[in-house]
């Protein structure tokens, strides 16, 4: 081609079913061209136009005034057009996840964590695998346009040929709101 593709939808939806159940989705599609970093997914240089999706189903639950949890469903898909990186590249990968949340202050919410992550390689199911993280953290508001959420502990991974890894797994964001429709 002799432009770039980079075509996305981002669509995010939350209701409120009953006073103690939030239920949520997000989704985003994207058909590209370039390699896209923050994904962290597929080679790390151009290989041709792609597809990717990662859609988050969730499930909020308020059992108490200070604890909660939160159900978590994640499917990732990515496809190139491109066979040849395709045949080492495309995989469905699906992660469920459970969140137990207790609210230390007002502004503070300790976190434990347990995720699951099934990875499939559409070509190449040797490459298949199962990852498992145990997680603890805090989510904090600093204040009305400043939250931040931090995650630490361990990642345990199983190869469906056999063999394992065990390693640290530490994962933090930061968001500000810099106005009615824009945040960063």
């Amino acid at each position: 081609n002799n432009y770039d593709i980079n075509n996305s939808v981002t669509l995010s939806l939350e209701h409120k079913a009953t006073p103690r159940l939030t239920l949520s989705l997000a989704a985003f599609l994207t058909y590209k061209s370039e390699p896209d970093f923050t994904i962290a997914q597929g080679v790390d240089r151009r290989g041709g136009n792609y597809f990717f999706t990662e859609d988050k189903f969730g499930a909020t639950y308020l059992w108490l005034p200070r604890f909660s949890t939160v159900t978590n469903y994640t499917l990732s898909v990515l496809n190139y057009d491109d066979s040849l990186i395709g045949q080492s590249s495309d995989r469905f990968e699906n992660i469920f996840g459970n969140e137990f949340r207790f609210l230390v202050w007002p502004t503070t919410t300790l976190v434990g964590e347990y995720r699951v992550q099934f990875v499939s390689y559409i070509h190449e199911s040797v490459r298949d695998f199962t990852s498992q993280f145990a997680l603890g953290g805090l989510d904090h508001h600093f204040n009305p346009r400043l939250t931040g959420s931090v995650r630490a502990g361990g990642q345990f991974v199983n190869y469906d040929l056999g063999g394992s890894r065990s390693s640290p797994y530490f994962e933090g964001s930061l968001n500000y709101v810099l106005g009615k429709q824009t945040s960063v």
